[in-house]
């Protein structure tokens, strides 16, 4: 079984070496997109992909700045680039602070899973928002061993790991994305209650976030900033004051997480 992740990225050098540690014990490539990073992104990944024995492949974007409809299009098509086709059984397509995770060794329940759903296979975690107090410092080790209070986000339960030979009809963030057999011409019903889970690792540290969000809606393009008068990622016209206070709600509804006591519960 040969597994590739695909994710879309622009200046996540915090975040990065956590992702690429994290993939590198489940994939045999990890595609980053890149959309214009400034800062140390590519090349912490490229370091610490050698370090690991994990192939890193970058394809840089040509565009003026971020839309969702740009990342839907890039999630879409990248893992059916033609460098990839045919070769891979897999592909996980996730943003760059999402870690799809099984704490029975993800790669060995992937294995079993290709094997019984063989180029039929769409699992759908289940969502968790991770948080922290401050931002962890990359030191070798996984991110779960520095962060492991969340809340359970039922709007997190994306169904970003399928058999590589379906056609994914993505929706704005992948909230809600269908997998079409191109065979069968039908969609695939995703697999739930298996046990995996999609960590997301976006508010850790209260500040930070706000410097994300910032970041974020400074480098729209034009369609970006349409999209979110619209609607879409409308979080980042929320005021600093309420984004500190959603946070902390989450916050709140966090515990320390037991994943043996959560595979129990099929809810």
């Amino acid at each position: 079984m040969k597994v590739l992740v695909v994710t879309m990225c622009k200046n996540e050098e915090k975040i990065m070496p956590f992702f690429i540690q994290h993939y590198s014990e489940i994939a045999d490539t990890i595609l980053l997109v890149d959309n214009g990073s400034t800062d140390n992104t590519i090349s912490i990944a490229r370091d610490l992909g050698n370090k690991l024995d994990t192939h890193v492949v970058v394809l840089n974007l040509d565009t003026s700045g971020f839309s969702e409809s740009l990342k839907k299009s890039v999630y879409e098509t990248a893992y059916r680039h033609e460098m990839f086709t045919g070769q891979y059984d897999l592909s996980i397509v996730v943003d760059t602070d999402e870690f799809f995770y099984h704490p029975h060794d993800t790669r060995k329940q992937l294995e079993d899973y290709n094997k019984k759903y063989k180029n039929n296979l769409v699992l759908k975690p289940k969502g968790y928002e991770m948080v922290s107090e401050t931002y962890p410092v990359y030191n070798g080790e996984s991110i779960l061993k520095q962060v492991d209070h969340g809340a359970r986000q039922t709007i997190f339960d994306k169904c970003c790991c399928f058999s590589s030979n379906l056609v994914l009809q993505a929706s704005m963030g992948m909230h809600y994305s269908s997998h079409i057999n191109p065979k069968t011409r039908s969609i695939v019903r995703p697999r739930t209650n298996r046990g995996f889970f999609l960590l997301h690792f976006k508010n850790l540290g209260r500040y930070n976030r706000l410097e994300r969000v910032k970041n974020m809606r400074d480098n729209l393009n034009d369609l970006g900033k349409l999209e979110t008068k619209n609607g879409i990622n409308d979080h980042l016209l929320v005021s600093d004051e309420d984004l500190l206070e959603f946070i902390d709600s989450i916050y709140e509804r966090s515990s320390k997480l037991d994943f043996e006591a959560l595979l129990k519960d099929k809810s």
